[in-house]
């Protein structure tokens, strides 16, 4: 996956107050991505570590900034959190 691509996601999460409610069509419209397999398992890893809560389909809230860690570290962090389930790839 493009470590461009987790930055941006990232970077574009974290210009949102917490709290606030975003789609996921406003993600893809905002995010440069090459697939939204992509997108919806970074969607996945921050729902599993904390970040975003699903407040109905399609509409997430931020629970909590994104830390500034490579997209491999939040993926393990969101792996042990669900009990070693995978997410995505």
């Amino acid at each position: 996956m493009s470590n461009n691509t987790w930055k941006s996601f990232r970077e574009y999460i974290n210009k949102k107050e917490v709290g606030t409610s975003i789609s996921r069509k406003e993600i893809k419209m905002n995010i440069k991505h090459y697939g939204y397999f992509t997108l919806d398992t970074y969607k996945r890893i921050l729902e599993a570590v904390g970040c975003l809560e699903t407040e109905k389909r399609g509409q997430y809230k931020i629970i909590m900034k994104v830390p500034d860690l490579p997209y491999n570290i939040m993926r393990d962090l969101a792996y042990i959190t669900l009990g070693g389930n995978k997410i995505g790839r």
